[in-house]
């Protein structure tokens, strides 16, 4: 995708400006609409792993600004041919968002575990820390949905 570009959002009829660059060594897309109206993804690629660090929104929630984020940041893994998507900072709050961009909660680091030996309480917070992964095509097929219908 060519950077710079604008998004506007159907439902507020607010134009965001996308851009893309550095900030440190990650690699960051900013869509900005005005002072309160921005967002941004950030993310590096290690071996064929796309980590992305944060993911920052501050619209109204629900209008579709993080869904574009996650579009455009599955687009850049794809693109670096990347296999893994990994989120690093996922926010506890924020973990039903992921899942409806289809991104799953990887247990793998729990496998050596047996859960009869924690409370249920102990095993969900156990759970929640795991991190947050995805494969970049399902998270662009994910995201699409809202993307579509909310930016042109």
């Amino acid at each position: 995708m060519p950077f710079p570009c604008h998004y506007t959002n159907s439902e507020t009829q607010k134009t965001y400006l996308v851009t893309i660059g550095q900030s440190g060594h990650l690699t960051e897309i900013k869509a900005v609409a005005g002072p309160h109206d921005w967002g941004s993804v950030d993310w590096e690629i290690v071996g064929n792993q796309f980590l992305l660090h944060t993911i920052q929104s501050h619209p109204a929630k629900g209008t579709g600004l993080g869904s574009l984020l996650m579009h455009l940041a599955a687009s850049e893994a794809l693109q670096a041919n990347c296999q893994r998507m990994q989120i690093l900072s996922a926010a506890q709050s924020e973990r039903s968002f992921y899942q409806m961009m289809g991104c799953t909660i990887d247990t793998t680091a729990l496998a050596s575990f047996n859960q009869q030996n924690f409370t249920q309480q102990e095993w969900a917070g156990l759970s929640s820390s795991c991190p947050v992964v995805a494969d970049p095509s399902q998270v662009l097929v994910s995201s699409s949905a809202s993307v579509y219908k909310r930016w042109s």
